[in-house]
């Protein structure tokens, strides 16, 4: 690290501020590690027969964001350990898609300096928001972008209050390329990330003054949880993170700014800095209980058993804190694929929206509508609602998120823009996109030559694996190809009554199914 003007210790060109260390350390300081329990038996390996069709589309869904159904047949015969390194190892699949032109500014550029027809911060944080969205839609590699989701609630930062767009794409790809890493680094890398520092108000604390917005949401919402931590380590966490600042688009260490001197901290004295903070951290046993119990929710089911919570904590120290390893001893578990996992999670937003284009087979939708319609259903990536992040499962559902995601899935299947679709506030700038009546997203007509057109079962069957990326049971068989030989008026209808009648009940079938109980759920 070199010294910049005005006496700021700058990042040397071209070096990683966090490099790589042995994962049993943090910046040179020994971790103590909980022991393993006989608790590790609830994570024990699936059995090789229990692996088949609907083990790979669970996990596919909860790793991703709706599988099709040629990939969970492309999984399924894989056999479990290669789909699980597969998925875990997304470096290994080739996926590139460029970001927006200004975003690959320089490291040294800000904001101000990027060209005048790229000026207007809110154009580029939308045209980022919809890069994102395309990377969830087309990328193969779906646990990479999962992750990213997932760290950018739990590391949680407001496109509101950071502004500048670059520090907000930097963020993101930071935690889209560490955040499979080992979890005490990935920390310490956003510690020291600018738009962390804006967002938490790191560049208004000084040794005089410290500001101690970060390190009560480094302990409460990023490694311990409330009540593991007094306001006393608050305080002096707080003096250990003064003097970061901002400058030139990277977070930066002022000297002057920083308090030196000695601090207790969680029962240990000394000079600490903020490396020092999250070693002692990682020190404290609730540190691996922590995360491993949110990332468990996020993707098993939630509120998991003592017992579970526990073989978690231990699993995770097993293996140092690694977030890939810990993933993949998950992913190959039992518990992952045991009946309480199964359907328990409520969509985000996010899920529902992009599932629902890969299951239809929608391969370039607007943006417009998509950024819209999950605003509105409660998700608007990069600016989540508090330092919380979003809250998941049932927190997703009311009677106005319900509503639209059925608007939603109305225009994708017929083309018309309903009332919840339309926004009438954007500026132009916002909203290139004129959201329109159009031809549907999807085409019903494609699925329908697929099978039997002559068969109302066959359509139903064909329907059912497609939108739910599986086979049909027979009770929802029968009660889907009563209603596709069902005029709009409940008449009985002929199904032969050529290609019209029989295309609309298809797709007005496939609406009532993006819209029933089970879709909201994976």
């Amino acid at each position: 690290m070199g010294k910049g003007r005005d006496g700021l210790f700058l990042p040397t060109p071209g070096v990683d501020i966090c490099p790589s260390l042995d994962p049993s350390t943090l910046l040179g300081y020994p971790l103590v590690m909980a022991s393993a329990t006989q608790t590790m038996d609830l994570l024990a390996p699936l059995s090789a027969h229990r692996w088949d069709e609907s083990a790979a589309r669970h996990l596919l869904n909860r790793v991703g964001f709706g599988p099709t159904a040629e990939e969970v047949t492309a999984f399924a015969m894989m056999g479990i350990d290669d789909a699980v390194d597969t998925l875990i190892h997304p470096e290994r699949t080739a996926f590139t898609l460029p970001p927006p032109s200004w975003a690959t500014a320089p490291p040294g550029t800000t904001s101000s300096q990027l060209s005048e027809t790229e000026s207007l911060s809110a154009g580029r944080i939308s045209s980022l928001r919809q890069w994102w969205v395309q990377r969830m839609h087309t990328s193969p590699r779906p646990l990479e972008e999962k992750m990213t989701l997932f760290w950018h609630s739990h590391f949680a930062t407001q496109s509101d209050k950071v502004t500048d767009p670059l520090l907000l794409y930097r963020h993101n790809q930071l935690l889209r390329d560490h955040g499979l890493d080992f979890f005490n680094l990935l920390v310490l890398r956003v510690a020291r990330d600018a738009a962390m520092v804006r967002f938490l108000d790191l560049d208004t604390s000084q040794s005089q003054r410290p500001n101690d917005n970060f390190a009560r949401e480094l302990m409460e919402l990023y490694t311990l949880g409330e009540g593991n931590y007094s306001e006393t380590d608050v305080r002096e966490a707080a003096r250990a993170f003064t003097g970061w600042t901002v400058q030139d688009g990277r977070a930066v260490l002022d000297p002057r700014r920083f308090d030196d001197g000695r601090k207790t901290f969680l029962g240990r004295t000394g000079p600490w800095r903020s490396e020092d903070i999250i070693r002692i951290l990682f020190e404290q046993p609730t540190a691996t209980q922590f995360v491993t119990t949110k990332l468990f929710s996020f993707f098993a089911y939630p509120d998991p058993e003592p017992e579970v919570v526990t073989a978690l904590a231990d699993s995770f120290a097993d293996v140092h804190f690694s977030i890939r390893d810990w993933l993949a001893r998950l992913f190959r578990s039992e518990l992952f694929y045991s009946t309480a996992a199964q359907g328990s999670r409520v969509k985000s937003p996010a899920e529902y929206v992009i599932g629902l284009y890969r299951q239809l087979g929608i391969d370039d939708p607007p943006f417009a509508i998509t950024e819209l319609a999950m605003r509105r259903m409660g998700q608007e990536l990069l600016n989540p609602p508090d330092v919380d992040g979003w809250k998941e499962g049932t927190h997703w559902i009311n009677a106005q998120t319900l509503m639209m995601r059925y608007h939603f899935a109305y225009f994708c299947t017929t083309g018309t823009v309903v009332e919840g679709l339309i926004d009438r506030n954007r500026s132009a700038y916002r909203a290139p996109e004129r959201i329109t009546d159009r031809s549907p997203l999807f085409q019903a007509a494609d699925w329908i030559e697929e099978s039997d057109y002559g068969q109302p079962t066959a359509c139903a069957r064909q329907a059912i694996r497609r939108i739910f990326g599986r086979p049909a049971l027979p009770a929802e068989e029968q009660r889907w190809s009563e209603y596709l030989q069902t005029a709009s008026n409940n008449a009985r209808v002929d199904f032969h009554l050529g290609r019209r009648m029989p295309r609309e009940r298809f797709q007005s079938a496939a609406y009532l199914l993006l819209c029933s109980p089970e879709y909201q759920v994976c």
